[in-house]
């Protein structure tokens, strides 16, 4: 596949990032200074790992003085919001156990039940937060999987949704 214009000098990173994404990863992170191409690695990335039929999702980290700890993870979750008209969330979230959207509608509030509960100060409510999120990306990939096939078999292209 040629490059995208003025994407050059980065084929063992892109090389690694398709291992990555190819094997048992569950989590690439990319790290480096300042304006040294890591936003345009992932999106080179990205671009090219969906024209192999894999579906991707990613969040970032605002430069800011303040953080926000959770938005890159609430960012992939939007992003799977978009994939397929919302299609592989829905699934991931019947398939998943129920304690998943609850925990989830604290990032994406639209999916909450309307009766929503004061979130409660217990131990290991971040702990729960994160497994939730990881029971949904996983029961996402099996969703977007299964559609991708469907999709394959009758002729139409996966997609790729970066905002």
């Amino acid at each position: 596949m040629a490059a995208s214009p003025g994407f050059v000098g980065r084929a063992r990173e892109l090389s690694r990032l398709r291992e990555v994404v190819g094997g048992d990863g569950r989590l690439l992170l990319i790290v480096g200074d300042a304006g040294v191409g890591k936003t345009r690695l992932v999106i080179e990335g990205m671009r090219r790992l969906a024209v192999d039929g894999v579906v991707a999702v990613w969040g970032a980290c605002l430069p800011m003085r303040e953080t926000l700890p959770l938005l890159p993870l609430a960012d992939a979750l939007g992003e799977l919001r978009k994939v397929d008209h919302g299609d592989v969330l829905k699934s991931a979230l019947a398939a998943a156990p129920r304690y998943v959207r609850d925990e989830v509608a604290r990032l994406l509030p639209e999916l909450g039940s309307g009766s929503a509960e004061p979130v409660r100060a217990e131990s290991g409510l971040r702990e729960r937060l994160f497994a939730a999120i990881a029971d949904l990306f996983s029961a996402a990939a099996r969703s977007a999987r299964s559609s991708q096939l469907s999709r394959t078999c009758s002729g139409q292209m996966p997609r790729l949704s970066i905002a």
